[in-house]
């Protein structure tokens, strides 16, 4: 679901900055504030708490905070970073389409997927040692694939017909069993995928507050959850008997950190990021540009063409 809806988000974002450079630097700033903040967060709750097994060392937090995971041999600070390392890809494979064609991007994405597919299944240079770490191969490190299918689904659902998004999830979702084969693992993807799909096209919909608000510090609460929330688990076991009591006061204090991390970093850092670089462009290049928090949008496309 994650990556169904950053598909839908990042087609809604190309389509809304003028540059590829506008367009990646709005994602640095989106993504690295909170990044720096969840891996400072963590490393202390894990040192403090202690965690045998998930703690990282100083020098590669650093390498997470720097992304260095992306290309060379790293631990990441939680194993919940390996999706930032696929979003990143997405990023640079999407922005290189959309850019070079907007109008086409859809297709052209399909079709890098439908490589993708056609090398994972074909077991295509299975041990060629990719540029893009972790993996061997070329199926996942530069083609995104299986992550690739998700993304895809997302993007057909920001601009194109119910009839284009239909055909599309259902033959996205056919592969996932094919990958997967028809086992529980697989109807879960499935259904998940299905779920987000409705929800990026139910933007008119009220909805709970509570269910909001998780959704606006979604994305530190993701960064955070998993070794602050095992951790602390670990930690309530002497004093806590109930193992549901035990998960409900992690919970808790995994949100509370996280809505402090969205309040004080996430969206305060973001703007003032994407002025710094602006103006660093400006001094590089000797010419007066607008910044880029205040970029021309591009004129907008008719709906009835399945994606910019």
């Amino acid at each position: 679901m994650f990556f169904v809806i950053s598909g839908y988000c990042i087609a809604m974002t190309a389509e809304r900055s003028s540059t590829i450079g506008l367009f990646l630097l709005r994602r640095f700033a989106r993504l690295q504030p909170a990044l720096v903040a969840c891996i400072l967060v963590t490393m202390a709750a894990v040192s403090l708490l202690g965690l045998p097994g998930r703690d990282v060392s100083f020098a590669d937090a650093v390498r997470n905070a720097f992304w260095y995971p992306l290309i060379t041999r790293t631990p990441f600070v939680d194993g919940a970073y390996w999706s930032l390392m696929e979003e990143a890809k997405f990023y640079v494979a999407f922005a290189s389409i959309y850019y070079l064609a907007p109008r086409q991007s859809l297709p052209i994405f399909g079709a890098y997927t439908a490589l993708g597919a056609t090398a994972f299944f074909a077991s295509a240079w299975p041990n060629h040692p990719a540029l893009v770490y972790p993996y061997l191969g070329i199926a996942d490190p530069y083609f995104l694939f299986p992550s690739s299918l998700f993304f895809l689904m997302g993007i057909a659902a920001y601009r194109s017909s119910a009839l284009i998004q239909t055909v599309v999830a259902a033959a996205c979702i056919g592969v996932v069993f094919a990958v997967w084969g028809r086992t529980e693992y697989a109807l879960s993807i499935a259904l998940v995928s299905v779920f987000g799909l409705i929800g990026v096209q139910s933007r008119g919909l009220r909805i709970w507050r509570p269910i909001t608000f998780i959704g606006l510090i979604s994305y530190p609460l993701y960064l955070l959850h998993q070794n602050i929330g095992i951790a602390l688990i670990r930690a309530l076991y002497p004093f806590v008997v109930n193992s549901y009591a035990r998960i409900g006061i992690a919970a808790v204090v995994v949100i509370g950190l996280a809505a402090l991390v969205s309040w004080s970093v996430e969206h305060r850092f973001r703007r003032w990021i994407e002025d710094l670089v602006a103006g660093l462009a400006r001094r590089i290049t000797g010419r007066a540009k607008e910044p880029f928090s205040q970029a021309r949008k591009p004129r907008p496309i008719p709906t009835d063409h399945p994606l910019p």
